[in-house]
Protein backbone atom coordinates (compact mmCIF):
# COMPACT_ATOMS: atom_id res chain seq x y z
CA UNK A 1 0.00 0.00 0.00
CA UNK A 2 2.62 2.33 0.73
CA UNK A 3 4.41 1.53 -2.85
CA UNK A 4 1.23 2.37 -4.21
CA UNK A 5 0.57 6.12 -2.15
CA UNK A 6 3.22 7.60 -4.35
CA UNK A 7 2.87 5.38 -7.77
CA UNK A 8 -1.29 7.50 -6.97
CA UNK A 9 0.63 10.85 -6.34
CA UNK A 10 2.57 11.67 -9.48
CA UNK A 11 -0.27 9.82 -11.67
CA UNK A 12 -2.41 12.49 -9.81
CA UNK A 13 0.09 15.60 -10.62
CA UNK A 14 0.59 14.37 -14.58
CA UNK A 15 -2.89 14.26 -15.08
CA UNK A 16 -3.38 17.79 -13.47
CA UNK A 17 -0.63 19.40 -15.68
CA UNK A 18 -2.78 19.80 -18.74
CA UNK A 19 -5.26 21.34 -16.93
CA UNK A 20 -2.88 23.59 -15.21
CA UNK A 21 -1.60 24.41 -18.56
CA UNK A 22 -4.31 25.71 -19.97
CA UNK A 23 -4.94 28.88 -17.92
CA UNK A 24 -2.93 30.84 -20.09
CA UNK A 25 -4.26 32.42 -23.11
CA UNK A 26 -1.99 30.97 -26.36
CA UNK A 27 -1.96 31.78 -29.60
CA UNK A 28 -0.05 29.22 -32.39
CA UNK A 29 0.52 30.43 -35.59
CA UNK A 30 0.78 27.83 -38.00
CA UNK A 31 2.86 27.70 -41.54
CA UNK A 32 0.13 29.71 -43.48
CA UNK A 33 -0.15 32.55 -40.63
CA UNK A 34 -3.20 31.05 -39.32
CA UNK A 35 -3.61 31.66 -35.49
CA UNK A 36 -4.93 29.16 -33.21
CA UNK A 37 -6.21 30.35 -30.44
CA UNK A 38 -6.26 28.29 -26.52
CA UNK A 39 -7.51 30.28 -23.66
CA UNK A 40 -9.51 29.32 -20.74
CA UNK A 41 -12.66 31.05 -21.44
CA UNK A 42 -14.32 32.31 -24.23
CA UNK A 43 -13.97 36.30 -23.81
CA UNK A 44 -10.18 35.62 -23.48
CA UNK A 45 -10.50 33.80 -26.51
CA UNK A 46 -12.54 36.28 -28.47
CA UNK A 47 -10.17 39.15 -26.90
CA UNK A 48 -6.79 36.73 -28.19
CA UNK A 49 -8.31 36.39 -31.28
CA UNK A 50 -8.79 40.22 -31.77
CA UNK A 51 -5.58 40.36 -31.23
CA UNK A 52 -3.81 38.33 -34.08
CA UNK A 53 -6.08 39.76 -35.73
CA UNK A 54 -5.02 43.39 -34.94
CA UNK A 55 -1.73 41.97 -35.21
CA UNK A 56 -1.87 40.38 -38.68
CA UNK A 57 -4.49 43.17 -40.45
CA UNK A 58 -3.93 46.46 -38.84
CA UNK A 59 -4.19 48.65 -42.01
CA UNK A 60 -7.18 46.61 -42.87
CA UNK A 61 -9.04 46.79 -40.02
CA UNK A 62 -9.06 50.70 -39.32
CA UNK A 63 -9.92 51.43 -43.15
CA UNK A 64 -12.79 49.46 -42.51
CA UNK A 65 -13.82 50.90 -39.26
CA UNK A 66 -13.24 54.54 -41.33
CA UNK A 67 -15.98 53.05 -43.86
CA UNK A 68 -18.40 51.84 -41.22
CA UNK A 69 -18.60 55.48 -39.71
CA UNK A 70 -18.81 56.98 -42.93
CA UNK A 71 -15.82 58.98 -42.79
CA UNK A 72 -13.59 57.06 -45.33
CA UNK A 73 -13.66 60.02 -48.21
CA UNK A 74 -12.23 62.16 -45.48
CA UNK A 75 -9.58 60.36 -44.25
CA UNK A 76 -8.86 57.63 -47.54
CA UNK A 77 -10.08 60.25 -50.35
CA UNK A 78 -12.69 60.09 -52.94
CA UNK A 79 -12.09 56.86 -53.92
CA UNK A 80 -14.05 56.01 -50.44
CA UNK A 81 -17.29 58.69 -51.60
CA UNK A 82 -19.92 56.27 -52.74
CA UNK A 83 -19.46 54.38 -49.80
CA UNK A 84 -19.91 56.79 -46.97
CA UNK A 85 -23.00 58.31 -49.25
CA UNK A 86 -24.81 54.52 -48.36
CA UNK A 87 -23.74 54.50 -45.13
CA UNK A 88 -25.20 58.01 -44.19
CA UNK A 89 -27.97 57.03 -46.75
CA UNK A 90 -29.20 53.85 -44.75
CA UNK A 91 -28.48 55.64 -41.56
CA UNK A 92 -25.76 53.08 -40.00
CA UNK A 93 -24.62 55.13 -37.46
CA UNK A 94 -27.89 55.91 -35.55
CA UNK A 95 -28.65 52.44 -35.94
CA UNK A 96 -26.22 50.64 -34.58
CA UNK A 97 -26.18 53.37 -31.66
CA UNK A 98 -29.51 52.26 -31.39
CA UNK A 99 -28.79 48.40 -31.34
CA UNK A 100 -26.14 48.55 -28.86
CA UNK A 101 -28.22 49.86 -26.64
CA UNK A 102 -30.50 47.03 -26.68
CA UNK A 103 -27.70 45.04 -25.56
CA UNK A 104 -26.83 43.92 -22.00
CA UNK A 105 -22.71 44.80 -22.02
CA UNK A 106 -21.11 47.06 -24.72
CA UNK A 107 -18.50 45.71 -27.14
CA UNK A 108 -15.93 47.60 -25.30
CA UNK A 109 -17.04 46.03 -22.13
CA UNK A 110 -16.89 42.68 -24.04
CA UNK A 111 -13.31 43.31 -25.72
CA UNK A 112 -10.99 45.58 -24.23
CA UNK A 113 -8.90 47.82 -26.52
CA UNK A 114 -6.59 45.89 -28.95
CA UNK A 115 -4.35 48.96 -29.24
CA UNK A 116 -1.43 48.96 -27.25
CA UNK A 117 -2.89 45.33 -25.55
CA UNK A 118 0.07 42.98 -24.04
CA UNK A 119 0.75 40.53 -25.89
CA UNK A 120 0.00 36.99 -25.28
CA UNK A 121 1.77 34.34 -24.74
CA UNK A 122 3.46 33.04 -28.52
CA UNK A 123 5.47 30.16 -29.49
CA UNK A 124 7.42 30.42 -32.42
CA UNK A 125 6.40 29.24 -35.45
CA UNK A 126 7.03 25.62 -36.15
CA UNK A 127 9.23 25.01 -39.32
CA UNK A 128 6.88 23.37 -41.98
CA UNK A 129 6.57 19.87 -42.57
CA UNK A 130 7.71 17.91 -45.56
CA UNK A 131 5.62 15.19 -47.21
CA UNK A 132 7.61 12.05 -47.78
CA UNK A 133 5.64 10.98 -50.43
CA UNK A 134 2.83 12.94 -52.65
CA UNK A 135 -0.09 10.71 -52.94
CA UNK A 136 -2.42 12.76 -55.28
CA UNK A 137 0.43 12.62 -57.73
CA UNK A 138 1.08 8.86 -59.09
Amino acid sequence: MQRLLPLLLLFCALAWAPVQAQKKTEILWDTYGVPHVYARNTEAMYYAFGWAQMHNHANLLLKLYGQARGRGAEYWGEAFRESDQQVHLFNLPELAKKNSAKQTRTPAETTKPLFGASTPTLRPTPKPLRPTRNWFCQ
